[in-house]
């Protein structure tokens, strides 16, 4: 029988958040240039991953959700959990009666398409 220690489980883990964090510079290279190529990379790997935690907390643990939350964090700035005109949105993302796509859309919808001004 083969045995995975967890600190080899860890190393599997922590590769492929470095893999998926890779993948998300890379997306928002385009999408938002602004807000990684002219910031330093060291810090832009940590907020990316202080995100993906974030996104962790309120459920979403797949790509394209983790993705689409941090999409809404460039959008909206990373703490907008945090204020009250966007309440709203926290409320769908926390719902757990909800499954994790129907409220990454729901919320994406609300930020694309109606965005509130702050």
């Amino acid at each position: 029988m083969f045995l995975i220690k967890n600190t080899q489980l860890n190393q599997l883990a922590a590769h492929q958040v470095r893999v998926f964090i890779d993948k998300l510079i890379l997306f928002l290279e385009d999408e938002y240039p602004e807000e990684v190529l002219l910031e330093d990379p060291a810090e832009v790997r940590q907020r990316l991953l202080l995100l993906i935690k974030k996104a962790q907390h309120y459920g979403f643990a797949r790509e394209q959700h983790v993705t689409l939350f941090v999409l809404f964090c460039m959008e909206l700035g990373d703490e907008f959990d945090r204020k009250i005109i966007y309440e709203p949105f926290v409320k769908i993302l926390s719902d757990k009666m909800l499954d994790p796509q129907t409220r990454i859309d729901h919320v994406g919808e609300l930020i694309f398409d109606e965005l509130p001004t702050p």
